[in-house]
């Protein structure tokens, strides 16, 4: 626990910055909910129609369920998923590329503790960011006498499954890459590729299965609203993942070997 409490420390600075930075834009977007959801659907109606399949419209969702579908979750799904990336970023490449992974290599503990709990840094952060956007999110909704689903909590979870499976992948790739401003330059880039991909698949009329390479296309808001559950196979997908890869880097771990 000693090492977990060690990591949560050096990550609290940035922990504070991400969630300033995403309140300042959340609540911006939540203070526009009221207005959203007072001009009806005449103001999705009036958009071309590109940018209403971009935003999921569909028969059986509210305009509020459309506002928070097409711009509050589409951009909180963005901030986790980068923050994940940092994090995982941080369990070992940042201290390899710092020169202070023999540090922790020289502590009575075993490689594998080192990554785990190191790992467990970025599951909980990653929750306590999203709990705290969407909690500030809701709240602002309810000041403004709006009503939000219990289905808005679920597309939180799918967004921070979504932000730990990438998280996982990030973690196993980059043990083999040792220069911390490459990797980050990397797999942000790439996922930002992705998320803007899936905008425009969406906005291209293209349905879920043709976007299914698209990682962002697993949290996809407007079925969770729909259904008011989270689809079961994305989950567990988005689980299994996120399991077989931090795993997977254990034994990739045990083995790397640190340069001097």
């Amino acid at each position: 626990m000693t090492l977990f409490w060690q990591q949560m420390r050096a990550q609290f600075m940035g922990l504070l910055i991400w969630t300033g930075a995403g309140l300042l834009l959340v609540l911006g977007l939540a203070g526009s909910a009221a207005a959203a959801g007072a001009e009806g659907g005449a103001m999705f109606e009036k958009l071309p129609p590109e940018l209403q399949r971009m935003m999921g419209y569909q028969e059986g969702l509210s305009t509020l369920d459309l506002f928070v579908s097409g711009k509050a979750a589409v951009s909180m799904a963005l901030i986790l998923v980068l923050y994940g990336i940092v994090l995982a970023l941080s369990v070992v490449t940042r201290e390899v590329d710092r020169r202070t992974i023999d540090f922790l290599l020289s502590l009575p503990v075993s490689r594998s503790q080192v990554l785990l709990t190191r790992t467990a840094v970025m599951v909980m952060n990653t929750g306590i960011l999203g709990g705290i956007l969407w909690g500030a999110f809701i709240a602002s909704m309810n000041r403004q006498g709006l009503e939000p689903l219990p289905a808005y909590w679920l597309i939180f979870l799918a967004q921070w499954l979504l932000a730990v499976m990438i998280g996982g992948i990030t973690l196993l790739v980059s043990l083999w890459i040792d220069d911390y401003s490459l990797a980050i330059k990397i797999f942000i880039g790439l996922l930002s590729a992705l998320y803007f991909l899936d905008l425009m698949l969406k906005a291209a009329g293209v349905d879920r299965i043709g976007r299914i390479l698209s990682p962002f296309s697993y949290a996809d808001p407007v079925p969770i609203i729909l259904e008011g559950a989270l689809p079961w196979s994305d989950t567990l997908l988005m689980i299994g993942v996120a399991l077989l890869t931090i795993g997977a880097s254990v034994p990739v771990f045990n083995r790397k070997q640190i340069s001097a």
